[in-house]
């Protein structure tokens, strides 16, 4: 994008004015309150329908008029375009346009008058242009000593700079993201511990009814075990008479196996007395692990005491090394900066220091007025004519002689000036000096603070270490290790005996059952047959009885399997129930894994933000030092560094390790090259390089360093397509392609142009 020209009308000073621009350097020069910065104050509305600096655009209206108009032409490697601003006290904004300008026609692209809002002006003219409004605010405009106030970094440099070089994207994809996980992490902590609830109430109703279904069922199977036996007796009370001689026989199998169960307890001798042995045993065991378990936490707590001071001992150490390291280098430090009491003025030295400041501020003024005063003279030489009356002047030769008059007393003036200004750099050399010898001696005082301290912390640890001896912590930890290894034996073995000893228990009832039993038998066979058909007769009854019986417990058994069966549905319906809040708790705790994923990929973006952030500062930093080395005629900093939090440039001194702040380092010449480096440097690194307009940045630099600063900025066009550049000097009329020439005509402005 290239600017071609800009109308004003009725805007501040201007009445009806055409500033017309070239490629590369522009160079916008007057006097004084011509009105020269208004011209880029047009520029600045034009392209953003804002007014700069001000809080409304009626400020530009011209006195005793009512409306301003603004028209900017500019071109793109596709066409040209023309933006018409109009601003009135009775109607605010009103007929802004875009219009592209063609060779056979004109093409409204967005006008308020057919219903576009400022909103929709200014967007168009931003893609067109390729400037944004923070752009322009931040890199493509360097305001008069505005552009200075950069160098010292802030909030809202930092947010802007951020912006354009992209980092404010990563901020919201932090914010995004944090706002989301925050929601799921909130939703998750919400319904995990309901869903828990409900899955471990859901489990107790299921596990109840499948307790009472498999109660049922069992109740069942022992109802229909029962049925089945008493069917199996109606089927054997036909046989019992014939199986009375089958009972004789199985009489004498039950005295073998009594006799068989009586050898059986002399298998186990007293079991019970030996578990009680084992159990006195166990008890002592358990006493001597537990002696063993106080030994070693006294062991480690001894162990740990002797490693917290060899680590005091270390670190004691490692302190004495650094301390002495520290008190080395002050002392050299301190030798290389000498005696400066035999450099002291008589007076105080901030009182020899404002009386220079003085006497520099005098001298300036006087040269600036020579200047002026020479200018003038010169001017009337060369015009011929009075500066005051207009009238020819007839007496060349006293005005010549009193142009080598003024002349010398320049010279005289510039060089009283620069002894001044050498005499104030003693001082403020002689200044820093003093500061950092104080500095100095009160890092060597702490130093040998810290080497004391040290020594005396290392003396404790060295008396620690020698009071105590290394425990065997291994060995007693071995010791209670095999003890609780016989202790587990001993255990098991009496187990043992405890389940022998129930087993002779049970042996010896059912002993005593089966002799119960046999006591039953009747030792007369006659006697047993006459016993056996009465017990035929009673068997039939009890067969009727058993039929009655079997009938009422198949109902019963029919009710008990449909009461199980509905058991069994109700807990497959809390089963299933269970399953969907599993699957929802495992979808949560699924989420829960994935929020913390996110949360800590999240980190290691927020990081490498911030690596990215510090690696283009450095890059910026290079860049700003380049434009510094190229646009100081001397250079006071061998490196220069900007703080990535807020932007800040420091310098780092030649002959000096520490970084200063520019503004509390550089006086406002040096200053403001400084500034217009970072400013350069900052518009090439963000691909702003289309426009640059600059106001008045020579006024506080001397003709070394103003010389200077316009050769750079003239070769500054091989990075920019079109600066705009403005100076009261009059200097830099030789490196500029196109002037643009500003002049008072009470009470309006006039602009006349002319190629370099």
């Amino acid at each position: 994008m290239r600017i071609e020209t800009v109308r004003m009308r009725s805007f501040r000073r201007f009445e009806d004015a055409t500033a017309e621009f070239s490629p590369g350097l522009n160079l916008i020069q007057g006097q004084n309150n011509a009105g020269k910065s208004s011209i880029l104050h047009a520029v600045y509305y034009a392209l953003t329908g804002k007014p700069l600096g001000m809080s409304s655009a009626s400020e530009y209206i011209s006195f005793q008029e009512n409306r301003l108009k603004v028209d900017l032409t500019f071109a793109t490697e596709d066409d040209r375009y023309r933006i018409h601003r109009e601003y009135s006290h009775s109607n605010n904004n009103e007929n802004n346009r875009v219009i592209r300008l063609q060779e056979d026609k004109k093409t409204r692209l967005e006008d308020t008058s057919q219903g576009a809002k400022i909103s929709d002006i200014n967007t168009l003219v931003q893609e067109l242009t390729g400037i944004s409004k923070r752009a322009l605010d931040t890199v493509n405009y360097a305001k008069q000593q505005e552009f200075v106030r950069k160098i010292e970094g802030n909030r809202r440099t930092a947010e802007r700079l951020d912006k354009l070089f992209g980092f404010d994207t990563i901020g919201q994809v932090e914010e995004a993201v944090s706002e989301i996980t925050d929601d799921r992490r909130q939703e998750v902590e919400t319904k995990l511990p309901q869903k828990q609830q409900e899955r471990d109430h859901l489990r107790e109703q299921a596990e109840e009814a499948r307790d009472k279904q498999e109660s049922l069922e069992d109740d069942a199977q022992n109802l229909e075990n029962e049925i089945d036996e008493d069917e199996e007796k109606l089927q054997h009370i036909d046989k019992r008479t014939e199986n009375l001689e089958a009972r004789q026989s199985e009489l004498e199998e039950l005295v073998q196996v009594v006799r068989e169960l009586d050898s059986i307890t002399t298998d186990v001798d007293d079991p019970e007395q030996n578990a009680e042995d084992l159990s006195q045993e166990t008890k002592e065991l358990e006493e001597e692990i537990q002696k063993l378990k106080e030994q070693i936490e006294e062991a480690e707590q001894e162990a740990k005491a002797r490693q917290r001071a060899r680590n005091q001992l270390r670190q004691a150490e490692n302190k004495m090394h650094e301390a002495a390291r520290t008190l080395f280098s002050t002392e050299r430090q301190l030798d290389d900066i000498g005696n400066l009491e035999d450099r002291l003025p008589e007076q105080p030295l901030d009182k020899a220091q404002k009386e220079v400041n003085e006497k520099l501020q005098q001298q300036r003024r006087r040269c600036t007025e020579l200047s002026q005063e020479l200018e003038g003279l010169e001017e009337v030489l060369e015009s011929g004519e009075c500066d005051r009356c207009g009238r020819p002047i007839e007496d060349h030769e006293s005005y010549e002689q009193k142009v080598e008059e003024i002349e010398q007393n320049l010279n005289q003036a510039r060089e009283k000036r620069n002894n001044i200004e050498q005499r104030k750099a003693e001082l403020e050399d002689l200044q820093e000096n003093l500061k950092t010898k104080n500095e100095l001696e009160e890092k060597r005082q702490e130093a040998e603070e810290k080497l004391e301290e040290a020594q005396t912390k290392r003396k404790e640890a060295q008396d620690t270490l020698e009071d105590t001896d290394e425990p065997d912590v291994e060995a007693l930890r071995k010791q209670r290790s095999e003890k609780e290894k016989r202790l587990a034996r001993k255990k098991e073995k009496k187990q043992n005996l405890e389940r022998e000893a129930g087993k002779v228990s049970d042996l010896e009832e059912k002993r005593r059952k089966i002799k119960e039993k046999m006591e039953d038998v009747p030792e007369d066979p006659e006697e047993s047959f006459e016993q056996m058909s009465e017990n035929l007769s009673n068997l039939q009854r009890k067969q009727q009885s058993l039929e009655t019986s079997i009938q009422k417990d198949k109902e019963k058994l029919q009710d008990l399997r449909e009461r199980a069966s509905n058991r069994r549905s109700e807990a497959q319906e809390h089963e299933e129930e269970l399953e969907n809040v599993k699957s929802e708790i495992e979808e949560l705790e699924a989420l829960q894994q994935r929020v913390d994923k996110v949360e800590e990929a999240l980190e290691i973006y927020s990081q490498a933000g911030n690596a990215v952030r510090e690696e283009l500062a450095r890059k910026l930093e290079a860049k700003v030092f380049e434009w510094y080395k190229q646009l100081a005629a001397s250079h006071e900093f061998k490196q220069l560094r900007i703080d990535p939090e807020d932007y800040q440039l420091r310098g780092v001194p030649d002959g000096a390790d520490q970084e200063y702040s520019i503004s509390d380092y550089q006086g406002g010449g040096q200053r403001t090259l400084t500034a217009l480096a970072y400013q350069l440097a900052i518009a090439e690194s963000t691909g702003r390089t289309s426009l640059l307009m600059i106001d008045e940045p020579t006024d506080a630099t001397d003709s070394d360093n103003r010389s200077r600063l316009l050769e750079m900025i003239h070769q500054a066009v091989d990075s920019f397509n079109q600066i705009i550049l403005i100076t009261h000097h009059g200097a830099g009329r030789e490196k500029a392609e196109h002037i643009i020439q500003v002049d008072k005509d009470s009470p309006n402005s006039n602009i006349s142009t002319n190629q370099a």
